[in-house]
């Protein structure tokens, strides 16, 4: 009997694990300012994601942290550090008005990507989500920075404005100068003499403080040419 239940438990404990249907965050920023914990849950037949704490309390004008420090994860609040490395699944959920546009936060190999509708930004620097604002900001070597421009209104802005045709990537990275910038690169479509379809590499810097355009790297005889057909 008592190998049945090890058995099972074994099961139950992978099964958990390993399942990759898409879950909640392990965190959730609500817009009341509150913050959940979340769980995967057994409910009758099913997996669910269980609500386990009303509200974790940790107070106005506290931080939640994530550090990426060469693999190793560790999620920070209040007085409380927790390593979470390993942990596959998005790390935490900032809830906004319209529900599609809530922002998703999961672990990468050396940093943490950043998930808005579809949408996915890279990145290498520790963030903070400060409470109960929920104003997400990142730690870089000029200090701290708030996030004004999320990521899908910026890879949206580049793809509306048709500086590229199709996303390949995005970053968030700082640069002399420019400051902390979304770095969105793609590749534009083009058809020559109605024949040839060309795809021309473009990289886009758009502004985290603006939500602008600051600059695009393409190459030159393409901006000659597109110069001559304006």
């Amino acid at each position: 009997m008592k190998r049945v239940v090890l058995i099972f438990t074994v099961f139950i404990t992978l099964l958990l694990f390993s399942a990759k249907t898409s879950f909640a965050a392990m965190l959730t920023f609500s817009l009341g300012g509150e913050v959940y914990w979340n769980v995967l849950g057994i409910n009758e037949d099913s997996l669910e994601v269980k609500r386990i704490a009303n509200n974790l309390n940790i107070g106005a004008g506290n931080i939640v942290s994530l550090v990426n420090d060469n693999g190793k994860v560790l999620l920070s609040y209040g007085e409380k550090q927790m390593d979470i490395t390993g942990y596959g699944e998005n790390i935490v959920e900032i809830e906004q008005k319209e529900q599609p546009n809530s922002l998703f936060i999961k672990s990468s190999e050396d940093g943490f990507s950043l998930i808005q509708r579809g949408i996915e930004v890279s990145t290498t620097f520790p963030i903070k989500v400060n409470t109960p604002r929920n104003r997400l900001s990142v730690e870089t070597a000029t200090g701290e920075h708030y996030l004004t421009i999320f990521p899908y209104d910026a890879v949206n802005l580049v793809l509306k404005t048709k500086i590229i045709s199709n996303l390949t990537d995005a970053l968030l990275v700082e640069k002399e100068q420019v400051g902390l910038i979304y770095e969105v690169n793609g590749y534009k479509e083009i058809v020559l003499f109605n024949i040839f379809l060309i795809q021309i590499p473009i990289k886009a810097e758009v502004s985290v403080a603006t939500g602008s355009v600051v600059k695009v790297d393409q190459p030159l005889w393409y901006s000659i040419m597109d110069f001559m057909l304006v």
